[in-house]
């Protein structure tokens, strides 16, 4: 893993630790879909235990960055594909 997974990690499991992992779920939630795969449920986090709500919040953060990654690479893309052509 990368030092930037590690330190995700760490920040996830410390907001579990403080109480503040609902919290931050709660904004993941209200960022609605975009960037998420179809397999990442928004609902039904109440009755799942602060581990498994802890592993949500990761996957939930690492789908939005890499969503956020390819929609950088793909702008710059188009932008060099512009510039090429004229």
């Amino acid at each position: 893993m990368t030092s930037d997974t590690d330190e995700m990690i760490r920040l996830v499991f410390a907001l579990e630790m403080k109480g503040d992992l609902k919290i931050a779920i709660e904004e993941q939630q209200e960022m609605g879909l975009e960037g998420l795969e179809e397999g990442i449920n928004l609902d039904d986090l109440e009755t799942t235990s602060g581990k498994d709500q802890a592993y949500w919040l990761l996957s939930v953060k690492a789908a939005r960055t890499a969503f956020l990654i390819r929609r950088q690479r793909a702008q710059t893309a188009l932008r060099r594909s512009h510039h090429s052509r004229g």
